[in-house]
């Protein structure tokens, strides 16, 4: 198998750790806000916008963390301790998690991250993705393009300076 899926949580919740109600998903079904990690002050930026949108759609949250693991070592390896990678999440979701909100966090060992993102988000996914804005093309930008070309509903948003992880 080239991913898998590792399901954390950053509180107890009866959510569901894996699935992705996108806009085309059964109408009875709970809309899932599933955002990107990509930095630290990028992801702390799309979650609280995030918290904001599915507090005011009834929606669930959801952070998925691609972990890129190089072919030089076996998928299950990665070059990050996973217990580092959980409590960076952990740290992140924590103050959302505080404040009432239920986040699933996914992280998701693969070779490539664009392959994971595709593997892991249900067609036509509601996802934001976090990251400085500049005149240069970023990776968050290139992101966010390839994700909508893939017909997902795509909300980038601008890290602020003040964000601390």
């Amino acid at each position: 198998m080239d991913g898998r899926r590792i399901p954390s949580r950053s509180r107890s919740a009866d959510l569901p750790a894996i699935g992705n109600a996108g806009l085309g998903a059964d109408p009875g079904a709970r809309l899932h806000l599933t955002v990107i990690f990509t930095t630290p002050k990028g992801t702390e930026a799309a979650l609280k916008k995030g918290a904001s949108l599915a507090r005011g759609l009834g929606a669930n949250l959801q952070l998925l963390v691609p972990e890129v693991v190089p072919h030089r070592l076996p998928i299950d390896r990665p070059p990050v301790a996973l217990e580092h990678t959980r409590e960076v999440s952990l740290a992140l979701t924590s103050e959302f998690a505080a404040g009432g909100h239920d986040v699933v966090i996914e992280v998701c060992l693969c070779r490539d991250a664009q392959d994971c993102l595709v593997r892991s988000v249900s067609p036509r996914s509601l996802i934001l993705v976090g990251g400085r804005d500049s005149w240069w093309s970023t990776p968050e930008r290139k992101m966010t393009r390839s994700l909508r070309a893939l017909g997902h509903e795509v909300i980038f948003v601008e890290q602020r300076e003040s964000c601390h992880a």
